[in-house]
């Protein structure tokens, strides 16, 4: 009989389980860091005096990168 028991994880079970919790861990940062410009999107465009189409472009920009 072996040491170690036949359920022990391994690295590829490992990274089984781990992958949808940083795939969500992901997206629910970058679903809160769009959210987050959206709301302060007129604060950010009233500092940088910039025009509602213009808002739109760097927020599209903002969001391809």
């Amino acid at each position: 009989m072996s040491a170690v028991p036949a359920s022990s994880w391994s690295r590829a079970n490992l990274r089984a389980d781990l992958f949808p919790w940083a795939l969500a861990l992901v997206t629910g940062i970058d679903y809160f860091d769009n959210a987050i410009f959206s709301f302060f999107a007129s604060y950010i465009a009233g500092g940088i005096n910039a025009s509602p189409d213009e808002l739109v472009w760097s927020s599209s920009a903002y969001a391809v990168t």
